[in-house]
């Protein structure tokens, strides 16, 4: 799993990620997050591919929302027609709680062909516990794929935690740096 940054609650990045999926997005907003993930992945492609013992990137997919929200998942939505890869359908099973913070083998299931051998980057908007991935890569696996690379626009921060006080402390000073990403060699 490759964050390509904090979202820090209260603050301008954990605000975008919950508004540019809003009933009435900003559009600059969507913009700036389709901006963001693009530039990321095309300076960190080979970063998130070399960690995930990947010689090349097949397929893409999107989380889904586990919330019953109508037609194709916002970030799907803004990504539009601007990845090279094929986009692997993911389906919410409505029969687990969209409130469940643990990972569960039956969240999603893969509506599409033969993923044999496939290799999915799978996108999400924002990361909390890590359960909806983790579900998500596992219904990719089960499908065929071999390797799942994760990109997350936003890891979720609550400064609120205690856990989170000496990582903050430490980033407080340091802006966001495109050069660099958490797994960049």
């Amino acid at each position: 799993m490759v964050p390509i940054s904090y979202a820090v609650k209260g603050q301008q990045h954990a605000h975008a990620l919950a508004a540019y999926k809003s009933a009435f997005p900003s559009r600059d907003i969507q913009t700036n997050l389709l901006t963001l993930l693009l530039v990321f992945l095309t300076d960190h492609y080979g970063c998130v591919a070399r960690a995930a013992h990947a010689d090349q990137v097949t397929h893409a997919a999107v989380v889904p929302s586990t919330r019953g929200r109508p037609g194709p998942h916002p970030l799907r939505a803004l990504i539009g027609d601007r990845m090279r890869f094929p986009w692997v359908p993911l389906i919410a099973n409505t029969e687990i709680s969209p409130d469940l913070r643990e990972f569960h083998p039956d969240r999603f299931r893969v509506n599409a062909g033969d993923l044999d051998g496939a290799c999915v980057l799978l996108l999400d908007d924002t990361w909390t516990t890590g359960a909806r991935v983790q579900s998500a890569a596992y219904a990719l696996k089960r499908a065929g794929a071999v390797k799942v690379a994760v990109v997350v626009l936003g890891r979720h921060v609550n400064p609120g935690y205690a856990g989170w006080k000496p990582i903050l402390d430490a980033i407080k000073d340091r802006p966001y740096q495109q050069k660099v990403c958490a797994v960049h060699a």
